[in-house]
């Protein structure tokens, strides 16, 4: 949809908050998959989030587009995410420090899946 949207208009006339907006009802009304890919190693460096997935792909998101599309909450600081737990053999990484859970399928797929 938000692909869409781009293409039918020019980026001067989508808002940034359309656009957010946009990804956030679909990330939220998104089913994962049965086959995604799993997390099997996580590094933070800096505001980077660094996933190295079991098909070999290593996917960088910036901290900041996580926090600015409230995937993670937006108070949250990098040095927070540095402690986790892939939970369901790879399929989620919980932040103990912040008590938030991201899915890898986000991460796997990216935001233009949602």
């Amino acid at each position: 949809m938000v692909v869409k949207m781009l293409i039918m208009t020019s980026l001067s006339q989508v808002s940034d908050q359309e656009l957010i907006q946009e990804l956030k009802n679909r990330i939220k009304n998104y089913q994962t998959p049965k086959e995604t890919s799993k997390i099997t190693g996580l590094e933070i460096q800096k505001e980077k989030l660094i996933a190295q997935l079991d098909d070999g792909r290593e996917v960088i998101f910036p901290i900041s587009l996580l926090t600015k599309l409230e995937i993670l909450s937006p108070e949250i600081k990098p040095e927070q995410l540095k402690k986790y737990e892939l939970w369901g053999d790879g399929q989620a990484i919980f932040f103990p420090e912040i008590d938030e859970v991201l899915p890898t399928w986000i991460i796997s797929q990216g935001l233009s899946s949602c």
